[in-house]
């Protein structure tokens, strides 16, 4: 499924393929007993670093996707695939011919509105386990300004998710980000759905912009190569002129969303009916995130970086043959930060670590220093002439 980093389609497009695939399962984990994990949309960015992490915490997972990006999980064992669209008929077809027993959690990556969870409600129901929708910080942009409620050095908390009363504002925030309203209609139906149903378990991940290996929208990719000919960087947020260079900013590190993603698969009754925000610790301002990207690409490595979640390359990889300029990088106060999607400031994570306990987000510069890595190894990293590709290691 292609995903935006706040796990966004770029565009609409229907989501899947005609055919399923399953492979067999072989049991092989950590974990004392046999867990399974069901994936809708664990290919790409986001949910290829959550597939990954379950597998490294003894899950085995079923991984559902249209088919059309090649698994990076073929030929592991712990893997089955499963290729199907889940906006149509065979989509409640696999679900219906789910065991019994089904699975401890699932994962969708590729829910973007009522229409796409009904099925896991009303067909997989409690065999769904713990279902983990994955969704945006972009529902506060269709929630209501006034009631915005703020802690810890003004961060925005998750019970700030409150539409606005008057009917018309409620329209118009919606139409302003019919992304995030849909996003957060989801959970309001799965919120309902729980009530409804006391077997049906469920939680929220609110992601804000994503970054790091194998960043599949093309933003990164991009504000690296604005960087590489000296290009200069927006600093408009929103419409904001130069908010970019003053207003604190929650990003996310792609591979902390795959270890929260266990963590919460591990702490189903704490983090039940509760909507999370998975961010990092940090807040800089975008121009200072810029800067410190900056500041990695120009350095030399020649060691992957260690973090808790670090690209690691094949042996002979070899760095861009294009530098980023050792000079100072250039600004743009009216020109749109070409990656920020929201425009209220940085989130609160103080719920994640409080019911989290054992998920902790990697130091933001040991993240922006993965990145630059991977960045520097991304004709390697992409397969380039050597044909390999590179792993994603999530380190405890």
């Amino acid at each position: 499924v292609r995903m935006s980093a706040c796990g966004r389609q770029t565009r609409p497009a229907p989501l899947g393929v005609d055919v399923l695939e399953p492979m067999s399962v072989q049991g092989a984990g950590r974990l004392p007993q046999r867990r399974r994990a069901l994936v809708i949309g664990g290919t790409q960015f986001l949910g290829r670093h959550s597939v990954r992490a379950l597998l490294d915490a003894g899950y085995e997972v079923t991984l559902l996707s249209r088919g059309r990006t090649r698994s990076p999980f073929a030929g592991d064992a712990r893997v089955t695939h499963v290729r199907c669209n889940r906006e149509r008929d065979e989509f409640a077809e696999f679900l219906r011919g789910v065991p019994d027993e089904g699975f401890d959690a699932t994962v969708d990556f590729c829910a973007y509105a009522p229409e796409h969870v009904r099925p896991i409600v009303d067909v997989l129901g409690a065999r769904a386990g713990l279902y983990v929708f994955i969704s945006t910080d972009s529902v506060y942009m269709a929630c209501d300004p006034s009631r915005f409620v703020r802690e810890h050095g003004g961060r925005l908390a998750e019970s700030s998710a409150t539409r606005p009363e008057d009917a018309r504002e409620r329209a118009a925030r919606a139409a302003r980000d019919e992304y995030g309203s849909l996003k957060l209609e989801v959970e309001e139906q799965l919120a309902h759905a729980s009530a409804r149903d006391g077997s049906f378990s469920w939680t929220a991940l609110r992601l804000p912009d994503a970054f790091g290996p194998f960043e599949n929208t093309g933003r990164q990719a991009a504000l690296v190569r604005r960087l590489r000919r000296s290009s200069s960087i927006g600093l408009r947020i929103e419409g904001e002129v130069g908010a970019g260079a003053r207003r604190p900013v929650s990003l996310v590190f792609g591979p902390d969303v795959g270890l929260a993603v266990v963590a919460a698969c591990g702490a189903p009754s704490a983090v039940r009916g509760r909507a999370l925000n998975i961010c990092a610790r940090e807040a800089p301002t975008w121009e200072a995130f810029v800067r410190a990207l900056h500041a990695a690409l120009t350095t030399e490595v020649t060691e992957v970086p260690e973090a808790s979640a670090a690209a690691a390359a094949p042996a002979g990889a070899a760095p861009s043959p294009t530098p980023v300029p050792a000079n100072t990088p250039r600004f743009a106060v009216e020109r749109d930060t070409q990656f920020l999607s929201t425009d209220f400031g940085a989130l609160s994570g103080a719920l994640a670590g409080e019911l989290l306990p054992h998920w902790r987000a990697t130091v933001l510069e040991e993240a922006v220093r993965a990145t630059a890595w991977f960045e520097n190894h991304r004709a390697t990293a992409r397969g380039g002439s050597r044909k390999r590709s590179l792993t994603v290691t999530a380190m405890t």
